[in-house]
Protein backbone atom coordinates (compact mmCIF):
# COMPACT_ATOMS: atom_id res chain seq x y z
CA UNK A 1 0.00 0.00 0.00
CA UNK A 2 0.61 3.44 -0.10
CA UNK A 3 2.20 6.12 -1.78
CA UNK A 4 19.84 14.45 -3.71
CA UNK A 5 21.81 16.23 -4.92
CA UNK A 6 24.01 18.07 -1.46
CA UNK A 7 26.71 16.64 0.67
CA UNK A 8 26.16 15.02 3.89
CA UNK A 9 22.79 14.05 2.98
CA UNK A 10 22.96 10.33 3.51
CA UNK A 11 18.91 10.15 4.54
CA UNK A 12 18.27 10.35 1.05
CA UNK A 13 20.16 7.08 0.37
CA UNK A 14 18.58 5.30 2.94
CA UNK A 15 15.22 6.70 1.79
CA UNK A 16 15.20 5.58 -2.09
CA UNK A 17 15.09 1.97 -2.12
CA UNK A 18 12.57 -0.28 -0.66
CA UNK A 19 14.94 -3.13 -0.08
CA UNK A 20 17.76 -0.88 1.41
CA UNK A 21 14.88 0.69 3.60
CA UNK A 22 15.16 -2.97 5.28
CA UNK A 23 18.42 -3.39 5.45
CA UNK A 24 19.11 0.26 6.96
CA UNK A 25 16.32 -0.60 9.69
CA UNK A 26 18.01 -3.97 10.65
CA UNK A 27 21.52 -2.02 10.67
CA UNK A 28 19.71 0.56 12.88
CA UNK A 29 20.20 3.34 10.30
CA UNK A 30 23.85 3.81 11.87
CA UNK A 31 25.69 6.60 9.99
CA UNK A 32 22.32 8.79 8.51
CA UNK A 33 22.26 11.79 10.59
CA UNK A 34 18.30 11.89 10.34
CA UNK A 35 17.14 8.92 11.80
CA UNK A 36 20.25 9.34 14.43
CA UNK A 37 19.04 12.60 15.51
CA UNK A 38 15.66 10.74 15.99
CA UNK A 39 17.39 8.56 18.74
CA UNK A 40 15.09 6.02 19.15
CA UNK A 41 14.16 4.35 22.15
CA UNK A 42 15.67 0.64 21.22
CA UNK A 43 17.89 0.77 17.81
CA UNK A 44 18.28 -2.88 16.21
CA UNK A 45 22.23 -3.67 16.16
CA UNK A 46 23.86 -4.98 13.32
CA UNK A 47 23.49 -8.06 14.24
CA UNK A 48 19.37 -7.65 14.54
CA UNK A 49 17.85 -9.61 18.05
CA UNK A 50 15.10 -9.18 15.59
CA UNK A 51 16.39 -10.78 12.04
CA UNK A 52 19.14 -12.62 13.27
CA UNK A 53 21.21 -11.40 10.13
CA UNK A 54 21.55 -8.20 7.97
CA UNK A 55 18.88 -8.20 5.07
CA UNK A 56 19.63 -7.64 1.73
CA UNK A 57 21.82 -4.78 0.81
CA UNK A 58 20.98 -0.97 -0.56
CA UNK A 59 21.90 0.41 -4.17
CA UNK A 60 22.53 4.04 -4.60
CA UNK A 61 20.14 5.04 -7.54
CA UNK A 62 21.84 8.18 -10.05
CA UNK A 63 19.14 10.97 -9.30
CA UNK A 64 18.76 14.39 -11.67
CA UNK A 65 17.88 17.16 -9.31
CA UNK A 66 14.26 18.47 -9.82
CA UNK A 67 15.86 22.31 -10.37
CA UNK A 68 16.95 20.66 -13.69
CA UNK A 69 13.47 20.34 -14.98
CA UNK A 70 12.41 21.29 -18.57
CA UNK A 71 9.51 22.71 -18.98
CA UNK A 72 6.59 20.56 -20.17
CA UNK A 73 2.93 20.28 -20.21
CA UNK A 74 1.16 16.76 -18.53
CA UNK A 75 -1.40 15.35 -20.76
CA UNK A 76 -4.91 14.44 -20.12
CA UNK A 77 -4.70 10.81 -19.15
CA UNK A 78 -6.53 8.59 -21.57
CA UNK A 79 -7.73 5.41 -19.48
CA UNK A 80 -6.78 2.52 -21.19
CA UNK A 81 -9.07 -0.39 -20.40
CA UNK A 82 -8.17 -2.68 -17.13
CA UNK A 83 -6.74 -5.89 -18.26
CA UNK A 84 -8.70 -8.97 -17.66
CA UNK A 85 -7.43 -10.61 -14.22
CA UNK A 86 -6.26 -14.57 -14.40
CA UNK A 87 -6.71 -16.16 -11.09
CA UNK A 88 -3.13 -17.80 -9.91
CA UNK A 89 -2.93 -21.56 -11.67
CA UNK A 90 -2.75 -24.65 -9.06
CA UNK A 91 1.16 -23.95 -8.87
CA UNK A 92 1.06 -20.85 -7.58
CA UNK A 93 -2.29 -20.91 -5.72
CA UNK A 94 -0.48 -23.61 -3.49
CA UNK A 95 2.51 -21.57 -3.00
CA UNK A 96 0.21 -18.37 -2.10
CA UNK A 97 -1.33 -20.37 0.37
CA UNK A 98 1.82 -21.84 1.99
CA UNK A 99 3.28 -17.64 2.49
CA UNK A 100 -0.11 -16.91 3.85
CA UNK A 101 0.41 -19.34 6.36
CA UNK A 102 4.19 -18.84 7.45
CA UNK A 103 2.93 -14.85 7.40
CA UNK A 104 -0.24 -16.02 9.99
CA UNK A 105 2.39 -17.65 11.86
CA UNK A 106 4.92 -14.21 12.00
CA UNK A 107 2.48 -12.26 12.53
CA UNK A 108 -0.12 -14.15 15.14
CA UNK A 109 -2.68 -13.21 13.27
CA UNK A 110 -5.42 -15.77 11.78
CA UNK A 111 -7.66 -14.56 8.75
CA UNK A 112 -11.03 -13.69 8.62
CA UNK A 113 -11.52 -14.91 5.03
CA UNK A 114 -9.85 -15.29 1.85
CA UNK A 115 -8.18 -12.19 -0.38
CA UNK A 116 -8.31 -11.80 -4.33
CA UNK A 117 -4.39 -12.40 -4.94
CA UNK A 118 -3.29 -11.87 -8.57
CA UNK A 119 0.39 -11.90 -10.41
CA UNK A 120 0.12 -9.07 -13.09
CA UNK A 121 2.65 -8.26 -15.74
CA UNK A 122 4.37 -4.69 -15.16
CA UNK A 123 2.66 -2.97 -18.18
CA UNK A 124 -0.76 -3.99 -16.77
CA UNK A 125 -0.48 -1.90 -13.45
CA UNK A 126 -1.32 1.58 -14.75
CA UNK A 127 -4.60 0.56 -15.92
CA UNK A 128 -5.21 -1.11 -12.51
CA UNK A 129 -4.11 1.85 -10.56
CA UNK A 130 -5.90 4.45 -12.93
CA UNK A 131 -9.30 2.72 -12.77
CA UNK A 132 -9.18 2.13 -8.65
CA UNK A 133 -8.05 6.13 -8.53
CA UNK A 134 -10.85 7.20 -10.39
CA UNK A 135 -13.35 5.06 -9.01
CA UNK A 136 -12.95 6.35 -5.48
CA UNK A 137 -12.83 10.19 -6.45
CA UNK A 138 -10.12 10.91 -7.85
CA UNK A 139 -9.10 13.35 -10.75
CA UNK A 140 -6.32 14.98 -12.44
CA UNK A 141 -8.09 17.81 -11.61
CA UNK A 142 -8.11 17.32 -8.17
CA UNK A 143 -4.07 16.16 -9.22
CA UNK A 144 -3.35 19.86 -10.78
CA UNK A 145 -4.66 21.50 -7.57
CA UNK A 146 -2.63 19.27 -5.71
CA UNK A 147 0.73 20.24 -7.71
CA UNK A 148 -0.80 24.22 -7.12
CA UNK A 149 -0.67 23.29 -3.24
CA UNK A 150 2.83 21.90 -3.52
CA UNK A 151 4.67 24.17 -5.65
CA UNK A 152 3.72 27.26 -3.47
CA UNK A 153 4.66 25.39 -0.18
CA UNK A 154 8.25 25.40 -2.46
CA UNK A 155 7.97 21.45 -2.20
CA UNK A 156 8.08 20.48 -6.27
CA UNK A 157 8.31 22.55 -9.71
CA UNK A 158 4.83 23.37 -11.50
CA UNK A 159 6.45 20.38 -13.79
CA UNK A 160 5.62 17.61 -12.05
CA UNK A 161 3.42 15.03 -13.08
CA UNK A 162 1.39 14.43 -9.59
CA UNK A 163 -1.25 12.63 -11.68
CA UNK A 164 1.26 9.75 -11.63
CA UNK A 165 2.58 10.54 -8.45
CA UNK A 166 -0.72 9.65 -6.83
CA UNK A 167 -1.12 6.22 -8.61
CA UNK A 168 2.20 5.38 -7.57
CA UNK A 169 1.15 6.77 -4.17
CA UNK A 170 -1.45 3.19 -4.39
CA UNK A 171 1.51 0.81 -4.24
CA UNK A 172 4.29 -0.11 -2.86
CA UNK A 173 7.39 0.10 -5.25
CA UNK A 174 9.05 -2.83 -4.04
CA UNK A 175 6.66 -4.60 -6.41
CA UNK A 176 3.23 -5.22 -5.71
CA UNK A 177 0.04 -3.22 -3.89
CA UNK A 178 -2.68 -4.21 -2.07
CA UNK A 179 -6.40 -2.51 -1.97
CA UNK A 180 -7.69 -2.71 1.66
CA UNK A 181 -11.42 -1.30 0.20
CA UNK A 182 -11.55 -4.27 -2.17
CA UNK A 183 -9.52 -6.47 -0.67
CA UNK A 184 -7.22 -7.61 -3.68
CA UNK A 185 -3.53 -8.53 -3.49
CA UNK A 186 -1.23 -7.89 -6.31
CA UNK A 187 2.26 -9.30 -7.25
CA UNK A 188 4.22 -7.48 -10.00
CA UNK A 189 6.08 -10.00 -11.80
CA UNK A 190 5.67 -12.49 -14.80
CA UNK A 191 6.33 -15.62 -12.91
CA UNK A 192 5.88 -16.40 -8.56
CA UNK A 193 9.20 -17.21 -8.16
CA UNK A 194 11.67 -15.75 -5.12
CA UNK A 195 11.07 -12.01 -5.36
CA UNK A 196 7.26 -12.80 -5.95
CA UNK A 197 7.33 -14.28 -2.42
CA UNK A 198 8.83 -11.70 -0.63
CA UNK A 199 6.40 -9.30 -2.03
CA UNK A 200 3.48 -11.35 -1.30
CA UNK A 201 4.49 -12.08 2.07
CA UNK A 202 4.63 -7.70 2.48
CA UNK A 203 1.29 -7.55 0.38
CA UNK A 204 -0.61 -10.65 2.28
CA UNK A 205 0.48 -9.26 5.97
CA UNK A 206 -1.43 -6.50 4.87
CA UNK A 207 -4.08 -8.38 3.79
CA UNK A 208 -4.56 -9.70 7.48
CA UNK A 209 -3.68 -6.48 9.14
CA UNK A 210 -6.86 -5.22 7.47
CA UNK A 211 -9.35 -8.15 8.26
CA UNK A 212 -8.33 -7.36 12.02
CA UNK A 213 -8.29 -3.93 12.55
CA UNK A 214 -9.84 -2.39 9.41
CA UNK A 215 -7.74 -0.13 8.07
CA UNK A 216 -10.24 0.67 5.48
CA UNK A 217 -12.24 2.25 7.78
CA UNK A 218 -9.24 5.32 8.99
CA UNK A 219 -10.37 7.36 6.04
CA UNK A 220 -6.06 7.07 4.50
CA UNK A 221 -6.91 4.50 1.20
CA UNK A 222 -7.56 5.39 -1.20
CA UNK A 223 -7.45 9.29 -0.73
CA UNK A 224 -7.21 10.82 2.96
CA UNK A 225 -9.96 12.19 4.34
CA UNK A 226 -8.46 13.46 7.53
CA UNK A 227 -5.31 16.15 7.28
CA UNK A 228 -2.41 14.49 5.36
CA UNK A 229 -0.22 14.30 8.56
CA UNK A 230 -2.62 11.77 10.53
CA UNK A 231 -2.81 9.98 7.14
CA UNK A 232 0.98 9.79 6.46
CA UNK A 233 1.24 8.70 10.32
CA UNK A 234 -1.32 5.93 9.91
CA UNK A 235 0.25 4.77 6.32
CA UNK A 236 3.79 4.55 8.73
CA UNK A 237 1.95 2.06 11.33
CA UNK A 238 0.80 -0.16 8.58
CA UNK A 239 3.67 -0.12 6.39
CA UNK A 240 6.16 -0.42 9.30
CA UNK A 241 4.05 -3.61 10.14
CA UNK A 242 4.44 -5.20 6.91
CA UNK A 243 7.70 -4.31 6.25
CA UNK A 244 8.73 -6.01 9.27
CA UNK A 245 7.02 -8.85 8.60
CA UNK A 246 8.24 -9.42 4.61
CA UNK A 247 11.97 -8.61 7.08
CA UNK A 248 10.92 -12.11 9.12
CA UNK A 249 9.27 -14.25 6.53
CA UNK A 250 12.84 -13.99 4.26
CA UNK A 251 14.90 -14.60 7.38
CA UNK A 252 12.81 -17.67 8.62
CA UNK A 253 10.71 -18.66 5.31
CA UNK A 254 12.58 -18.01 2.56
CA UNK A 255 14.46 -21.48 0.53
CA UNK A 256 17.80 -20.71 -0.67
CA UNK A 257 16.95 -19.70 -3.87
CA UNK A 258 14.43 -17.52 -2.70
CA UNK A 259 17.17 -15.75 -0.33
CA UNK A 260 19.43 -15.23 -3.42
CA UNK A 261 16.67 -13.89 -5.45
CA UNK A 262 16.36 -11.13 -2.98
CA UNK A 263 19.78 -10.57 -1.94
CA UNK A 264 20.22 -9.83 -5.95
CA UNK A 265 16.84 -8.05 -6.55
CA UNK A 266 17.49 -4.10 -7.88
CA UNK A 267 13.67 -2.81 -7.09
CA UNK A 268 12.54 0.27 -8.72
CA UNK A 269 12.03 3.62 -7.77
CA UNK A 270 8.70 3.77 -8.45
CA UNK A 271 6.35 1.52 -9.63
CA UNK A 272 5.34 3.62 -12.66
CA UNK A 273 8.12 5.66 -14.04
CA UNK A 274 8.74 9.17 -13.65
CA UNK A 275 10.71 11.67 -15.30
CA UNK A 276 13.25 13.33 -12.87
CA UNK A 277 10.67 13.28 -9.53
CA UNK A 278 12.04 15.82 -7.24
CA UNK A 279 13.03 14.73 -4.14
CA UNK A 280 10.45 15.37 -1.92
CA UNK A 281 8.13 13.21 -3.98
CA UNK A 282 10.96 10.24 -3.63
CA UNK A 283 11.75 10.92 0.32
CA UNK A 284 8.22 11.72 1.20
CA UNK A 285 6.97 8.20 -0.79
CA UNK A 286 9.17 6.06 1.38
CA UNK A 287 8.39 7.69 4.79
CA UNK A 288 6.26 5.20 5.81
CA UNK A 289 8.51 2.59 5.42
CA UNK A 290 11.60 3.64 6.10
CA UNK A 291 10.42 5.40 9.83
CA UNK A 292 7.17 3.51 9.99
CA UNK A 293 9.87 0.21 10.19
CA UNK A 294 11.69 2.04 12.73
CA UNK A 295 8.28 3.26 14.89
CA UNK A 296 6.42 -1.31 14.57
CA UNK A 297 10.17 -2.09 15.54
CA UNK A 298 10.51 0.23 18.48
CA UNK A 299 6.94 -1.36 19.54
CA UNK A 300 8.13 -5.03 18.90
CA UNK A 301 11.41 -4.57 20.64
CA UNK A 302 8.80 -3.21 23.98
CA UNK A 303 6.19 -5.78 23.89
CA UNK A 304 6.45 -7.95 20.34
CA UNK A 305 3.24 -8.49 18.36
CA UNK A 306 0.78 -7.48 21.25
CA UNK A 307 2.40 -4.48 21.55
CA UNK A 308 2.13 -3.40 17.91
CA UNK A 309 -1.62 -4.99 17.91
CA UNK A 310 -2.41 -2.12 20.88
CA UNK A 311 -1.54 0.74 18.08
CA UNK A 312 -4.68 -0.30 16.31
CA UNK A 313 -6.57 0.40 19.07
CA UNK A 314 -4.46 4.15 19.31
CA UNK A 315 -3.96 4.76 16.19
CA UNK A 316 -0.91 7.62 15.54
CA UNK A 317 -1.88 10.99 15.52
CA UNK A 318 1.16 12.69 13.63
CA UNK A 319 4.36 11.75 11.96
CA UNK A 320 6.06 13.33 14.91
CA UNK A 321 4.69 10.53 16.99
CA UNK A 322 5.95 7.91 14.61
CA UNK A 323 9.40 9.96 14.72
CA UNK A 324 9.68 10.04 18.33
CA UNK A 325 7.90 6.38 19.67
CA UNK A 326 8.52 8.20 23.53
CA UNK A 327 6.01 10.79 22.27
CA UNK A 328 3.07 8.30 21.14
CA UNK A 329 3.78 6.36 24.36
CA UNK A 330 3.05 9.37 26.14
CA UNK A 331 0.13 10.63 24.34
CA UNK A 332 1.60 13.69 22.89
CA UNK A 333 -0.96 15.00 20.84
CA UNK A 334 -0.73 17.86 18.14
CA UNK A 335 -1.27 21.23 19.12
CA UNK A 336 -5.14 22.40 17.49
CA UNK A 337 -4.18 25.59 15.70
CA UNK A 338 -6.82 28.33 14.48
CA UNK A 339 -7.19 29.02 10.50
CA UNK A 340 -9.19 32.14 9.53
CA UNK A 341 -10.93 31.89 6.28
CA UNK A 342 -8.88 34.40 4.36
CA UNK A 343 -11.96 34.60 1.42
CA UNK A 344 -13.40 37.66 3.81
CA UNK A 345 -10.43 39.26 2.70
CA UNK A 346 -9.14 38.35 -0.74
CA UNK A 347 -12.52 38.72 -2.62
CA UNK A 348 -14.03 37.43 -5.72
CA UNK A 349 -11.98 34.97 -7.68
CA UNK A 350 -9.97 33.30 -5.25
CA UNK A 351 -10.78 29.77 -4.47
CA UNK A 352 -9.58 27.46 -1.66
CA UNK A 353 -7.22 25.00 -2.51
CA UNK A 354 -6.04 23.22 0.71
CA UNK A 355 -6.54 23.83 4.65
CA UNK A 356 -4.26 21.15 5.92
CA UNK A 357 -1.30 20.35 8.38
CA UNK A 358 2.39 19.48 7.50
CA UNK A 359 3.37 17.94 10.46
CA UNK A 360 7.03 17.35 11.45
CA UNK A 361 8.09 15.47 8.75
CA UNK A 362 6.90 17.65 5.87
CA UNK A 363 8.18 20.46 7.81
CA UNK A 364 11.74 18.99 7.74
CA UNK A 365 11.50 18.04 3.72
CA UNK A 366 10.30 22.16 3.60
CA UNK A 367 13.46 23.25 4.87
CA UNK A 368 15.75 20.51 3.69
CA UNK A 369 14.33 19.08 0.55
CA UNK A 370 12.71 21.73 -1.76
CA UNK A 371 12.13 22.19 -5.04
CA UNK A 372 14.73 24.88 -4.76
CA UNK A 373 18.12 23.53 -5.10
CA UNK A 374 20.02 26.52 -3.70
CA UNK A 375 17.37 26.87 -0.53
CA UNK A 376 17.85 23.58 0.71
CA UNK A 377 19.41 23.91 4.44
CA UNK A 378 22.26 21.21 5.54
CA UNK A 379 20.12 18.28 6.97
CA UNK A 380 20.94 18.88 10.04
CA UNK A 381 19.64 22.20 10.07
CA UNK A 382 16.66 20.98 8.73
CA UNK A 383 16.15 18.07 11.62
CA UNK A 384 17.06 19.90 14.56
CA UNK A 385 14.50 23.24 13.78
CA UNK A 386 11.63 21.05 12.83
CA UNK A 387 12.34 18.75 15.95
CA UNK A 388 10.03 21.05 18.43
CA UNK A 389 7.25 20.85 16.32
CA UNK A 390 4.13 20.77 18.40
CA UNK A 391 1.17 21.51 15.77
CA UNK A 392 0.34 23.43 12.56
CA UNK A 393 -2.51 24.35 9.87
CA UNK A 394 -1.93 25.85 6.92
CA UNK A 395 -4.01 27.34 3.65
CA UNK A 396 -3.74 28.12 -0.20
CA UNK A 397 -5.83 30.07 -2.13
CA UNK A 398 -5.49 30.40 -5.87
CA UNK A 399 -7.02 32.72 -8.32
CA UNK A 400 -7.42 31.09 -12.08
CA UNK A 401 -7.52 34.21 -13.95
CA UNK A 402 -3.78 35.44 -12.53
CA UNK A 403 -2.34 31.59 -11.55
CA UNK A 404 -1.02 33.40 -7.99
CA UNK A 405 -1.72 31.59 -4.97
CA UNK A 406 -1.69 32.85 -1.48
CA UNK A 407 -0.52 31.04 1.37
CA UNK A 408 -1.18 31.38 5.08
CA UNK A 409 0.65 28.67 7.26
CA UNK A 410 1.15 29.04 11.68
CA UNK A 411 3.21 26.54 13.31
CA UNK A 412 2.95 26.63 17.44
CA UNK A 413 5.67 24.81 18.98
CA UNK A 414 7.26 23.24 22.37
CA UNK A 415 8.94 26.14 23.90
CA UNK A 416 9.51 29.45 22.84
CA UNK A 417 13.07 28.60 22.02
CA UNK A 418 11.84 25.85 19.96
CA UNK A 419 10.31 28.75 17.68
CA UNK A 420 13.21 31.16 17.56
CA UNK A 421 15.24 28.13 16.09
CA UNK A 422 12.45 27.51 13.24
CA UNK A 423 12.07 31.04 12.45
CA UNK A 424 16.25 31.71 11.95
CA UNK A 425 16.22 28.13 10.10
CA UNK A 426 12.80 29.59 7.66
CA UNK A 427 14.45 33.24 7.34
CA UNK A 428 17.64 31.24 6.36
CA UNK A 429 15.41 29.26 3.41
CA UNK A 430 13.16 31.76 2.21
CA UNK A 431 15.99 34.01 1.95
CA UNK A 432 17.50 31.84 -0.49
CA UNK A 433 14.61 30.98 -2.11
CA UNK A 434 13.41 34.57 -2.72
CA UNK A 435 17.04 35.48 -3.50
CA UNK A 436 17.98 37.70 -0.21
CA UNK A 437 15.51 39.78 -2.05
CA UNK A 438 14.67 41.77 1.27
CA UNK A 439 12.31 44.32 1.65
CA UNK A 440 11.57 47.53 4.60
CA UNK A 441 8.75 46.04 6.53
CA UNK A 442 7.36 47.53 10.00
CA UNK A 443 7.22 44.05 11.01
CA UNK A 444 8.38 40.02 10.48
CA UNK A 445 10.79 39.63 7.93
CA UNK A 446 9.83 40.09 4.30
CA UNK A 447 11.30 39.33 0.66
CA UNK A 448 9.44 40.25 -2.88
CA UNK A 449 10.51 38.87 -6.01
CA UNK A 450 8.71 37.36 -9.66
CA UNK A 451 5.59 38.85 -8.47
CA UNK A 452 5.58 36.97 -5.15
CA UNK A 453 5.79 38.72 -1.56
CA UNK A 454 6.46 36.70 1.37
CA UNK A 455 7.10 37.38 5.01
CA UNK A 456 7.74 35.54 8.21
CA UNK A 457 6.67 36.85 11.77
CA UNK A 458 7.26 34.97 15.14
CA UNK A 459 4.71 35.49 18.16
CA UNK A 460 5.45 33.78 21.75
CA UNK A 461 5.74 29.89 20.35
CA UNK A 462 4.21 30.20 17.27
CA UNK A 463 5.68 31.29 13.64
CA UNK A 464 3.57 33.08 11.19
CA UNK A 465 4.49 32.47 7.25
CA UNK A 466 1.97 34.56 4.54
CA UNK A 467 2.81 34.77 0.66
CA UNK A 468 0.88 36.33 -1.53
CA UNK A 469 0.96 38.31 -5.36
CA UNK A 470 1.86 41.78 -3.38
CA UNK A 471 2.26 43.64 0.23
CA UNK A 472 -1.11 44.74 -0.04
CA UNK A 473 -3.24 41.07 -0.03
CA UNK A 474 -0.50 39.88 1.97
CA UNK A 475 -1.18 42.48 4.75
CA UNK A 476 -5.12 42.20 4.66
CA UNK A 477 -4.20 38.22 5.23
CA UNK A 478 -1.74 39.11 7.60
CA UNK A 479 -4.75 41.48 9.68
CA UNK A 480 -6.39 37.87 10.37
CA UNK A 481 -3.99 37.12 12.63
CA UNK A 482 -3.81 40.02 14.90
CA UNK A 483 -1.42 38.16 17.49
CA UNK A 484 1.39 38.43 14.56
Amino acid sequence: MAKPKKRGRGLLIALLTILGIVALAVVGFVGFSFLQTLQPPSAVPVTSTVFGQVLPPSWTPTLTPSATLAPSVTPTPTLTPTPTLVPPDPTMEAMMQRIEAEVSDIRGLDAAGPVARYVVSRSAVRPILETEFLANGGSQAEMDDEGRVLSALGLIKPTYDMYTNALNGLTDSLGGFFFPWSDQVYVIGNRFGGIEHFIYSHEYAHALVDQTYHVDAQGVYPECLSNSDRCQAVKALVEGDATLVMGLWWRQYASPSDYQEVQNYVPPQTTLPEQYPPQYALLDGQFPYVVGLEFVSSLHDTGNWPEVNRAYARWPESTEQIMHPEKYRAGEKPQEIAAPPLDQVLGEGWRKLAEDTLGEWTTYLLLGYGADVDAMLEDSVAVSAARGWGGDRYQIYYQDETDRAVLAAVWGWDTAQDATQFRQAMTDHLGKRFRGAEVDAPRGTCWQVNQQTTCLYLAGRQVLWLLAPDMGTLNLVCALYPSF
